[in-house]
């Protein structure tokens, strides 16, 4: 058990990934891409000092998403398969199609 102190940082912390969380959908639903890119950045340095694994995943996916807008395949494959092994192939094969489908 975390001291009274302990506790309301981590709510803070919470508070904070929870905006974060929010306003980066809204910039990647508006297509505001560069925005998103930095301010998830911003959001997985706090999630990871924060141990959060959920939010950790949830903006590293986000940054997925940035990374195949900009067309950096490799890197969106390179990033998926760290937070979510898959079969290189088949994950070769989806980003192809999105990254045609945007074109």
């Amino acid at each position: 058990m975390g001291t009274v102190r302990d506790i309301t940082k981590r709510k803070q912390i919470e508070k904070e990934q929870r905006k974060l969380y929010e306003e980066t959908n809204t910039l990647l639903d508006s297509l505001r891409f560069d925005e998103a890119n930095k301010l998830i950045k911003e959001a997985v340095s706090i999630s990871e000092e924060a141990k959060s694994d959920e939010y950790i995943n949830h903006f590293l996916l986000k940054l997925v998403q940035v990374y195949i807008n900009d067309k950096k395949l490799n890197k969106a494959k390179d990033l998926l398969i760290k937070t979510h092994p898959l079969d290189s192939s088949y994950l070769n094969k989806k980003l192809i199609i999105k990254a045609n489908t945007q074109i």
